[in-house]
């Protein structure tokens, strides 16, 4: 009966530590959301444009009528400006 109280604390002690664990790594990925949504802000409309369309509505390039390198340069453009941003707070 005693080995088995003490298997359950050791259990208990493990899902207390993993939860602690989980919840620092959800306020560390929540920090990180804030800050690009900060950066994403401070960009310009056509940049803004570009990020939504490509992360919140999951479309491609491809519907922006522009060349391939165009969209190529477009893309690089926007990941450097918030790159720039996000170094600038971190």
């Amino acid at each position: 009966m005693v080995r088995q109280i003490e298997k359950l604390e050791k259990e208990l002690k493990y899902i207390i530590m993993y939860s602690l664990k989980l919840k620092a790594k959800i306020r560390e990925i929540k920090k990180e959301i804030a800050d690009i949504e900060y950066a994403i802000n401070l960009l310009g409309k056509e940049y803004k444009d570009l990020v939504r369309m490509k992360y919140r509505d999951k479309k491609s390039f491809k519907g922006l009528y522009i060349s391939k390198g165009a969209t190529c340069d477009r893309r690089n453009e926007t990941v450097e400006a918030i790159a720039k941003l996000l170094n600038g707070r971190l």
